[in-house]
């Protein structure tokens, strides 16, 4: 059986705690080096799954369903042309996951004024219980003159 002198370290913990205790910061300080046992809590945030959203076809409309979010409160959708910088104002929606869209519902034939047949991007806002968030579902396409939306 190993003696406390020939395990390794065992002197600079000696020296440690008498030097503690020495300096005057100590017994239960220098105890607490001597013994190097101490017992802590951590809270892990892992990041939130961004929200996101999904095209299905629906007839002459698509339906959006936004994904990875708790039930929303309220949801919003403003649309552009494909290519241009800005989206127009923001419109409510239902506050639901699924959100059908049509050629003339949610601005887009503000967004696309008088150019036909183009691609349209739009971008869903939702709030729910604990946070927000925001995705943009892009290239959606016109055709039939306008009249008729379809995914990407």
């Amino acid at each position: 059986m190993k003696t406390m002198r020939n395990l390794p370290g065992a002197k600079t913990a000696l020296v440690a705690f008498f030097l503690t205790v020495l300096l005057g910061v100590g017994v239960t300080s220098a105890a607490g080096l001597w013994q190097q046992s101490a017992t802590t809590t951590m809270t892990v945030a892992w990041p939130n799954t961004p929200m996101s959203l999904q095209c299905a076809a629906s007839g002459d409309s698509v339906t959006v369903t936004i994904l990875n979010i708790p039930s929303p409160t309220a949801v919003s959708v403003a649309s552009r042309m494909n290519g241009t910088a800005t989206y127009g104002s923001a419109t409510a929606a239902p506050a639901s996951t699924t959100i059908s869209v049509s050629a003339t519902s949610y601005g887009i034939p503000q967004s696309v004024g008088s150019n036909k047949n183009v691609k349209v991007d739009l971008r869903v806002s939702a709030t729910y219980t604990g946070g927000s968030g925001t995705a943009e579902l892009l290239g959606l396409q016109l055709t039939g003159n306008n009249a008729r939306l379809a995914c990407p």
